[in-house]
């Protein structure tokens, strides 16, 4: 197959004559009309309707638009990987975390990634807010829980197991509570996930509810109350004790996506891969 020929008919289809689609190939518009006559005679049929204003598919030429198009695509793409295979990684990497993982847990691994390619930038969203990852532009989200993007590619990076905490000194040395029952008789600190509240089938009392992990963790740290925290979070601050109960809900699953249908840059698959060995670590 002719690749010049199918590079050339792609280009008319694309910009809609053989004077740009030459402008766009960098060759003569002769050239161009050459390489796609020699095309159609290779392959025995017409694929384009020539006029002097316009230009339109056959059902040859749309048959091979459709079916020949990705194809070109994917051998660009594998050509492009193969040359740039010992070149730097540069550019431009659209990344989007939430909140606490993404401050507490990401963030300082990027720094090293940053460091050994010092071409390549990240654009850094920090937020527990929903983007719209195709209308931000977003190359690369890491999401706690299952993605809502069911039709985007997904990495499983790991879990977040969630434990009781409470701080030391609120028990100063009496026993600690074993049974979901026995919270009944301590304050809770609740943490709100969109409209469900985590927390136990008999509420104790709660003086502060919240949808932001970090604000219930510093409550807890306060003294305020018992609150169910993830085991990551809560591993990092100090004068916390882990109470001997087991978790309500089962560990939080932590996503990476990929919008788009077509493979990523080589920079995010190497930033992906940098992150999934930082997690296994």
């Amino acid at each position: 197959m002719d690749l010049e020929g199918l590079d050339a008919f792609f280009a008319v289809v694309q910009h809609g004559s053989f004077t740009a689609a030459a402008r766009s190939l960098g060759v003569e518009p002769s050239a161009t009309s050459r390489r796609v006559a020699k095309l159609e005679a290779d392959l025995g049929v017409a694929l384009l309707y020539r006029t002097t204003r316009q230009v339109k598919l056959t059902e040859a030429g749309r048959e091979l638009l459709d079916q020949g198009g990705p194809a070109l695509l994917r051998l660009r793409e594998a050509a492009e990987e193969v040359r740039a295979a010992d070149a730097a990684l540069r550019g431009l990497i659209r990344l989007s975390v939430p909140g606490a993982f993404g401050r507490r847990r990401i963030a300082p691994l990027l720094f090293g990634f940053l460091e050994q390619n010092p071409e390549v930038s990240i654009d850094l969203r920090v937020s527990d807010l929903r983007l719209d990852l195709l209308a931000e532009g977003i190359d690369l989200a890491l999401r706690v829980g299952v993605p809502r993007e069911p039709s985007f590619t997904r990495r499983l990076l790991g879990s977040s197991p969630q434990a009781f905490y409470a701080a030391e000194r609120l028990f100063c040395g009496a026993a600690l509570p074993e049974q979901m029952e026995d919270l009944n008789q301590h304050r809770l600190i609740l943490r709100r996930e969109g409209s469900q509240v985590l927390a136990p089938p008999e509420r104790a009392a709660a003086p502060l509810t919240c949808d932001d992990v970090e604000t219930v963790a510093r409550a807890v740290c306060a003294g305020l109350g018992v609150g169910l925290l993830p085991v990551w979070l809560a591993e990092e601050l100090p004068g916390l004790i882990r109470l001997p109960i087991q978790s309500p809900i089962p560990p939080a699953q932590i996503f990476a996506v990929l919008p788009g249908g077509r493979r990523p840059p080589r920079r995010v698959r190497a930033l992906l891969d940098w992150l999934i060995a930082a997690q296994a670590a």
